[in-house]
C-alpha cells in the first residue's frame, strides 16, 4: 500500500530513546499507528479494506449508541508542513498547502502546523498535507457503542459495518428462522417500497462471515 502511493521514510535515528517513542515518530509517515498486541509491537494503516464484522441493534447493548458530529469551525483548511528537504542539502524547509475550497469558502482561515521527520521530498510533503486536509473535510462524525465480549471479533484498525435505528441506518435485528433455504424470518416487520431494490446483510454465527443477498 505504501509503495503504491510513494510513501517512504528517510530517517536517521541518532539519539537514545525507547522503542515506543522512536516508532511513534515514524508512524505518521506511513499513515498509521503503532499498537501493542500482547508483548509485541504491531501497526495499523489507514487504507481501504473489507469490513470484517457487522454490528446492529441485535448485538449492540441497548441505549449505549451515541453519535457525535464534529464542528467545522475549528477544522484546519491550510497546513504548514515542516520537513527536511533533500534538494536543499537536507535543510529544514516549510511548505504551505491549502484545501480546494480555501479561497471560495466563507469559513475562517484556520491554518495549522505539522512536522514530518522522515519526509525529504516536496512531493511527499505535499501529498501528506493534502491527505490530512481530506481527513479534516470528510471525517465529520463519530459514533460509539457497547457490545458484549462474545459479540466482538474485531480489533483496533479493522473496518466494521454499523446499523442502528437512531441515525436510521437501515433496519437491524436477529433472524428467527429460515424456510426452504431462501426465506428468512425476521424479528420485526420491515416495510419495503415497490420497485425498489433491497439487500440484506447477514452475519453467520458459526464463522462470523458477512453475507449479502438481494431480496
Amino acid at each position: 500500500f505504501c509503495t503504491e502511493r510513494g510513501l517512504e521514510i528517510n530517517y536517521y535515528l541518532d539519539k537514545a530513546t525507547d522503542l515506543w517513542s522512536a516508532l511513534q515518530e515514524m508512524e505518521n509517515v506511513g499513515r498509521g499507528k503503532v499498537i501493542l498486541k500482547g508483548t509485541k509491537f504491531s501497526a495499523i494503516c489507514d487504507r481501504p479494506s473489507t469490513p470484517i464484522q457487522l454490528f446492529t441493534v441485535g448485538n449492540i447493548i441497548r441505549d449505549t449508541f451515541t453519535e457525535q458530529f464534529l464542528p467545522l469551525k475549528d477544522r484546519a483548511n491550510a497546513i504548514e508542513v515542516t520537513f527536511t528537504n533533500k534538494d536543499k542539502d537536507y535543510q529544514r524547509d516549510v511548505l504551505m498547502v491549502y484545501d480546494d475550497e480555501y479561497d471560495s469558502s466563507d469559513r475562517v482561515k484556520n491554518p495549522t502546523q505539522v512536522t514530518f521527520d522522515g519526509i525529504t521530498s516536496v512531493a511527499q510533503a505535499y501529498k501528506e498535507a493534502k491527505y490530512r486536509l481530506r481527513l479534516n473535510k470528510y471525517l465529520i462524525r463519530t459514533c460509539s457503542f457497547e457490545a458484549s465480549v462474545d459479540a466482538i471479533a474485531c480489533q483496533v484498525g479493522d473496518v466494521i459495518l454499523v446499523q442502528h435505528d437512531v441515525p436510521q441506518w437501515g433496519y437491524g435485528g436477529r433472524i428467527l428462522g429460515v424456510e426452504d433455504n431462501n426465506t428468512v424470518i425476521l424479528d420485526q416487520e420491515v416495510e419495503l417500497e415497490a420497485n425498489q431494490e433491497y439487500s440484506i446483510l447477514i452475519r453467520l454465527g458459526d464463522t462470523d462471515q458477512i453475507v449479502q443477498k438481494t431480496i
